[in-house]
């Protein structure tokens, strides 16, 4: 005796449901390594492979984590840490994956 199972509605295949969340929240304390360049609210720019402190983690109403984070820098050719805060989505390179009925 063979069971037929049938899908009630058709599976989309796309590309944005394939990015997975990174959880800082369990990164506190350790390094991250960046995927993509980011430039910062202050104008710097951080390229693709830079090494970045995980400082703390909190969360936003909307699920999504605030990473602040603590970075080198050059200033005055002097390499020196900077620190700033953003969304997990700019950090990890990937946007947030939230579930979408269909």
């Amino acid at each position: 005796m063979s069971y037929f199972y049938q899908m009630p509605y058709p599976y989309r295949n796309n590309n944005e449901m394939h990015h997975f969340r990174v959880d800082f929240s369990g990164l506190i304390g350790t390094f991250f390594t960046i995927p993509k360049a980011i430039t910062l609210p202050t104008g710097v720019a951080l390229p693709a492979n830079t090494r970045v402190f995980i400082h703390s983690v909190t969360f936003l109403p909307t699920g999504e984590q605030s990473v602040t984070i603590v970075f080198p820098m050059q200033k005055g050719g002097a390499c020196i840490a900077g620190s700033t805060t953003l969304n997990e989505s700019q950090l990890s390179g990937s946007p947030v994956q939230t579930f979408r009925p269909y």
